[in-house]
Parts: structure tokens; C-alpha cells; sequence
């Protein structure tokens, strides 16, 4: 059994989190903005670098990596603008994160931790609203897809784009318009 000592509501993994910068961390009031607290409220914290590393580690297990992702969903939801330019500060780890939540499609198999990385994937490209993350998901689903796995391990990779291109109409036209009118998609078979 692994201790990746998170405390419960904040993700910042005790063990990893000593080697991270402090600019990766979100402080949060329950229900105020980030870095607002109202009397009696108990701060939440949340590293962007130790959830990066416990969805990277093989060793730590799904319900660590599910709580990690629910946390980060949460203060996504409730905190978009704290989250965008927290990650704003550097594209490489902002397209490095993404990259580990694609690559956590292929590496687990439970359902419902696959449901809450498509939810944060999409939520994350929606709010990012650059065409440089949504071209890097769109390539890293390319690589995956074309990995030729099994029709069941490619589902979860199917899922997140039908649900991007649903919260992202123009993503289909501008996908037709690349793919199905240039002559990349090999239309002989």
C-alpha cells in the first residue's frame, strides 16, 4: 500500500510536494476566492505539480489518483480564472499536464476515475479556449488511436473527443476541413 500522504480536501502529496515550486499551489477558502478566507473557514490547498505526479506514478492507486482529480475538478469548476492563470504561468506544464491526463486514459481501466479525466480534460480545453491545447489533445488522441489497441482500451479516447467536439462546435467543421477534405483520412479501407 502506498502513502502519498495527501490530506483530505487539499491535494498537496507530503512526501513529493518538498521539491515544488510554491507558485504550483492554489490556497482556497471553502467558499471564498483563492487566497480569501471568511472566520472559521478551513483553507484548502491544492498543487498543481503533486497532482501531476500522482496521476504520473504507477505506484499510487486509483482512489489516490480519483481524489486528486476530483479536488483539481472542483477548483476548476469553482475557480476557473485562479486555475487558468496558475497554469498560465507555463504552457510546458500546462501541455505536460494535459499529456499525463490523455496518457491516464490508456493506464486505467476504472470507469468512473476514465469518466473524471474526460470531465476534467474537456472542462480544462473548454476554459483554456487556445487552439495550441485543443491541437495537442486532438494530436495525442491521433498517437493513441493509431497505437492500434483494442476497440475497449480506444473507447475512453473516442468518448473525449465526441464530448470536446459537443462543447466545442467548431471543432467539427474545422476537423472535417482538415481531415475528411484533404486526403488524410485513407478512404480506401
Amino acid at each position: 500500500m502506498e502513502d502519498s500522504g495527501v490530506v483530505s480536501g487539499n491535494v498537496v502529496c507530503e512526501r513529493l510536494h518538498s521539491r515544488h515550486d510554491g507558485r504550483w499551489v492554489l490556497r482556497l477558502g471553502e467558499d471564498a476566492g483563492p487566497g480569501q478566507t471568511g472566520a472559521g473557514q478551513q483553507r484548502r490547498q491544492l498543487c498543481v505539480a503533486c497532482v501531476i505526479e500522482i496521476l504520473e506514478q504507477t505506484a499510487v492507486s486509483v482512489v489516490r489518483k480519483k481524489h486528486a482529480l476530483s479536488c483539481f475538478c472542483d477548483v476548476l469548476t469553482r475557480f476557473p480564472s485562479a486555475v487558468l492563470e496558475l497554469l498560465a504561468i507555463d504552457t510546458r506544464v500546462c501541455t505536460h499536464f494535459i499529456v499525463t491526463l490523455l496518457g491516464t486514459l490508456q493506464s486505467v481501466e476504472d470507469h468512473i476515475t476514465l469518466d473524471l479525466v474526460i470531465e476534467v480534460l474537456v472542462s480544462l480545453v473548454v476554459e483554456l479556449k487556445s487552439e495550441q491545447f485543443v491541437c495537442c489533445v486532438f494530436e495525442e488522441c491521433q498517437n493513441q488511436l493509431s497505437q492500434k489497441n483494442s476497440m475497449r482500451r480506444s473507447l475512453p479516447v473516442f468518448t473525449l473527443l465526441g464530448k470536446l467536439l459537443f462543447s466545442i462546435p467548431v471543432l467539427a467543421t474545422k476537423m472535417i476541413q482538415e481531415y475528411g477534405e484533404s486526403g488524410k483520412i485513407d478512404k480506401s479501407k
